[in-house]
């Protein structure tokens, strides 16, 4: 009976380690594309996967008899791995629709994460003006990358762009200073920043959520089991996922308390907001400068002209000057002012009656109601007694007219020509002098010729 017994125990042990040889050797392999990305994925000094992910992918490969085993490259090459159905999943993939032609998503994301510029402390980027003419690294194929480029292009900002196979390779890049500035994701940059001695140049951009996704027709069971754990453990206060947020994201468990879901639901509605009105205020700085720039450069070029017709009609030695409808002075220039005697200042805004005798108040008024009332311009040559000299002149009177066409004011040029004048009548005296001088030759000469003829000169 002892011999039966022990048969009988041995026959058990033997189908009980059969059983766990062939549980075992029945467990399902899931192939995961694995990059660099501490803390959320990446290799620890022993090649073992750690982060994020691999907390979460554990905890259900133990529950469902599945094991993870981990392909590590770049972000790149497990793009183009899970393409080829060389592995079967990949972590922490943004949505595009160029990925959904050979992606499939879990309904579930695991972060909501954005993009952010990271530069040394020392670099003066601080808005996405600064960007400009900037040599700026990003990670080969991350949508981080392609939203950064996009909203350049849309302030219409050019920088050079350097791809680099890893994040790491990117700030290390910034810290030797091979580049300006450099694009990551968040939860990279919050925890490597320090690092390499980098901080954040407060450009954030594009918030997204951070998804696993599968190989398009293909392990058709695995995402939808994903999801039912992640909408599982969404629910519970201290579930894995909890746990590896708080572990990765945030520091030890231990030193970290538990926040209840609504204060968390009301966190990520507050950073939501955050960022949205971040960037609501960004684009509007961005506006504001433009505008102030173009409104300073049309100042410039305003003021540039100004003064240089202000410089010409300062420099001219035609008297010039502006009246409005009541005959005051609006503007006159140097030579004007000279020629009256008087200063600018005690010109402008005064009447024409005020500045001349009444004589020649009253002539000037007359020419310049005759433009009021014509808007035509008058064209004179006339003398004008001024300070008791009597002066020649040449004067044009130029209508100034509104929008509506109406007469608003006269624009006046008077040229001197007294020295022209005095030229003038002086070739005219001479002129009838040399005349007056032939004709007294032409009777001389013909006096003598009748006395040669023997003529009686009488």
């Amino acid at each position: 009976m002892k011999k039966t017994f022990l048969s009988s125990s041995a026959l058990a042990l033997v189908l009980f380690l059969s059983a766990q040889n062939s549980f075992a050797a029945e467990a399902r392999v899931i192939k995961v594309g694995a990059f660099n990305n501490y803390p959320v994925i990446f290799p620890d000094t022993d090649g073992t996967m750690r982060g994020l992910y691999v907390d979460l992918l554990s905890e259900i490969g133990k529950k469902e008899n599945i094991t993870f085993t981990y392909v590590l490259g770049t972000w790149n090459e497990g793009l183009d791995r899970i393409k080829s159905g060389e592995i079967d999943l990949i972590t922490s993939v943004g949505y595009t629709q160029e990925r959904a032609l050979f992606l499939s998503y879990a309904q579930n994301p695991v972060l909501t994460v954005w993009g952010e510029l990271y530069a040394l402390p020392s670099s003066k980027i601080d808005s996405i003006l600064e960007v400009s003419n900037k040599t700026i690294g990003v990670l080969s194929g991350d949508i981080n990358a392609t939203n950064f480029r996009t909203l350049l292009s849309q302030f219409n900002i050019t920088s050079q762009f350097i791809e680099f196979s890893t994040y790491d390779n990117v700030f290390k890049a910034i810290a030797e200073k091979k580049i300006d500035a450099g694009v990551a994701g968040i939860t990279f940059g919050l925890a490597n920043e320090m690092k390499y001695g980098l901080a954040s140049t407060g450009i954030v951009f594009n918030p997204l959520n951070l998804y696993f996704a599968g190989t398009k027709d293909k392990n058709s069971d695995l995402l939808p089991l994903i999801d039912g754990y992640l909408n599982e453990w969404k629910q519970q206060e201290s579930s894995p996922l909890s746990q590896a947020k708080l572990k990765w994201l945030h520091g030890r468990i231990e030193s970290v308390p538990i926040i209840p879901s609504w204060i968390k639901n009301i966190l990520i509605l507050l950073g939501s907001i955050l960022i949205i009105a971040f960037v609501f205020i960004t684009i509007l700085r961005v506006q504001i400068k433009k505008a102030t720039y173009k409104i300073k450069e049309e100042e410039k070029k305003l003021w540039e002209s100004e003064w240089r017709s202000k410089n010409i009609i300062e420099n001219l030695n035609d008297a010039i000057f502006m009246l409005d409808r009541d005959y005051k002075y609006l503007t006159v220039n140097t030579t004007l002012a000279n020629n009256l005697g008087k200063p600018p200042e005690e010109i402008v805004g005064k009447s024409v009656s005020d500045i001349f005798p009444e004589e020649v108040a009253t002539q000037l008024l007359a020419n310049i109601n005759r433009v009021f009332e014509t808007g035509k311009t008058l064209s004179l040559d006339e003398n004008i007694t001024i300070q008791g000299e009597k002066i020649y002149h040449n004067s044009r009177l130029n209508p100034v007219k509104n929008e509506s066409g109406k007469v608003i004011a006269v624009a006046g040029i008077i040229r001197d020509m007294s020295e022209n004048k005095k030229k003038e009548d002086e070739l005219k005296q001479l002129n009838e002098l040399m005349v007056g001088r032939e004709l007294k030759m032409a009777e001389l000469k013909n006096k003598i010729n009748k006395q040669e003829k023997g003529d009686t000169v009488s």
